[in-house]
């Protein structure tokens, strides 16, 4: 094994054995005169071999678990332990001072090494113990840690009610292949819904519920794993869109809308006001403007008037609400017409007597446009508070009996629809004509005439007496045709045509339409015949 025969040292080193085997040896002294006995034998080990297979078991952000195959030894030493070395992280090299595996079985092929930094590259060796000593390291295996933990809040933009935008930064060390975004169900658990997978910094949350408060973690993995997660990042998703969105009253230039307040779950952002949105009244089917009509002064206003509107239009409305996170989605389109514009003219009278006035109006002008046409109208008389109804119906012309000689009356009109009662038309002052006369009587006769005189009427708060007409009146009977006197030919006719045996003809005797005076007189009569007036 070993010739010393020309040194007098009395050691020497082998080399070249296999690990973890017994050898035993026997050394004799030489001299000029030959060589002595062989001494008592000594059986000696060597160390073990090197352990084999070193490699990764798994990695984290912070630890890389590894494991190797035990030396396989015949007749030397047993092994009692390892020993795994690493590098620093940057060198390549190994050090020498032993990995702290952290297992109470001094015989497993096992070690984590913990401590580390996420996204780095570390080098490592191991070798086996021994009664006889340490073996040699094994080849140099690296491997990298999984990827650092995403450092710092997650970005939020484009936050809608059912959906957001997030963005990361990368973290440091290596560059990762990919990330995974998780989520929440908006319960504040931990987050762990899976919302996107991939290699980009940003992506997208959808399918979400407005008023909702979402977590959100983000992990990097590479070929060494997933790392850590990061921090959780809260946000959340603009209102959800109001419901029952209704018209509680109309006129012709105001709409009055109502909702249901936009639900919000706990955590998730308040409401802070609603914004109502309607078109120009054109037709249902308009756009609506991308400007808010109404804005409300807080989150707990959930109605709204809108003013400046046409009569008769057919309007569309959406209502969205808002809080510190944004606008949240519109709600179902409502459409509602204006109630209709007042008639266009009147009311106006066309006849009056002594008890009655008829009156007439003419429809809106609004009818025939987008809205509610005027289905009916109402006519009132507005000389006292409150105004009384007189009429109702679809009727353009009314008349009012039963009323009194020589008086004022009041009237105003206006159009009804299904959505609602237009304004008042302006007052028209109508008043009655003057009652008949009484006391008519004659004097101062003569053959060829006489003097006529009455009582004036009583004359209340209407037109003041203008004038008076006296009437000579003839009665004709269906007997008296073919008599002396006879019957004129057109009142014959009118016997004739209305099936009546009596005309009675008014002719105007004295026209004192522009005189106020109670008497006249009358000549140019016939002697000794009777008259009636």
């Amino acid at each position: 094994a070993y010739d010393g025969s020309s040194s007098t040292a009395v050691s020497t080193s082998l080399s070249g054995l296999r690990g973890g085997v017994s050898y035993d040896y026997v050394v004799a002294a030489r001299s000029a005169a030959g060589e002595g006995e062989r001494s008592t034998a000594l059986s000696v080990s060597t160390s073990p071999p090197a352990p084999g297979s070193l490699d990764s078991v798994s990695q984290t952000t912070s630890s890389i678990t590894l494991s190797w195959s035990a030396p396989v030894v015949t007749t030397g030493s047993a092994v009692t332990g390892y020993n795994v070395y690493i590098d620093d992280g940057s060198s390549g090299t190994p050090g020498d001072v032993p990995v702290s595996c952290g297992v109470s079985d001094a015989l497993s092929t096992t070690c984590t090494a913990s401590g580390l930094t996420g996204g780095v590259s570390y080098s490592f060796e191991v070798s086996a113990l021994s009664t006889t000593g340490e073996s040699d390291r094994s080849s140099v295996f690296v491997q990298s840690t999984a990827p650092a933990a995403v450092a710092g809040s997650m970005t939020f933009s484009s936050v809608t009610t059912t959906s957001m935008d997030l963005a990361w930064t990368a973290p440091s060390g290596a560059t990762p292949t990919g990330y995974i975004l998780y989520r929440d169900d908006g319960d504040s658990a931990t987050p762990s819904i899976v919302v996107f997978e991939g290699d980009a910094l940003t992506a997208t949350a959808s399918g979400l519920t407005g008023g909702t408060s979402y977590s959100y973690m983000v992990a990097a993995l590479s070929a060494a794993g997933v790392g850590d997660v990061s921090g959780v990042s809260t946000q959340s998703t603009s209102p959800a869109a109001p419901l029952g969105l209704s018209s509680v009253t109309q006129t012709s230039t105001s709409i009055t809308l109502s909702w249901s307040a936009s639900v919000v779950a706990s955590g998730g952002s308040a409401v802070t006001s609603y914004k109502v949105y309607r078109n120009d009244g054109s037709s249902a089917s308009a756009a609506l403007s991308s400007s808010a009509a109404h804005t409300t002064a807080d989150g707990s206003t959930t109605s709204a008037t809108l003013s400046d509107l046409s009569a008769g239009l057919l309007y569309s409305f959406a209502v969205s609400a808002v809080s510190a996170v944004g606008e949240g989605d519109q709600s179902s389109v409502l459409a509602q017409s204006s109630s209709p514009g007042a008639p266009a003219s009147g009311p106006t009278s066309l006849h009056q007597t002594s008890t009655s006035i008829s009156l007439e109006w003419s429809a809106p002008a609004s009818d025939g446009l987008s809205g509610e046409d005027a289905s009916g109208y109402r006519l009132y008389n507005v000389a006292g508070t409150p105004a009384v109804l007189l009429y109702e119906g679809p009727e353009k012309a009314y008349e009012q009996v039963d009323l009194t000689a020589s008086t004022s009356y009041e009237y105003a009109v206006s159009a009804v629809s299904d959505a609602g009662e237009s304004p008042l038309t302006s007052a028209l002052v109508q008043s009655t004509a003057p009652g008949a006369p009484t006391g008519l009587s004659s004097s101062a006769w003569s053959t060829s005439g006489f003097d006529v005189s009455w009582v004036a009427p009583t004359v209340g708060a209407g037109e003041a007496l203008t004038g008076y007409t006296l009437y000579e009146r003839v009665t004709y009977e269906m007997a008296d045709v073919g008599s002396s006197g006879g019957v004129p030919d057109d009142v014959l006719q009118t016997m004739l045509t209305q099936s009546t045996d009596t005309v009675v003809v008014d002719t105007v005797a004295y026209d004192g339409s522009s005189s106020t005076a109670v008497s006249t007189s009358l000549s140019g009569l016939r002697g000794g015949v009777s008259y009636d007036y």
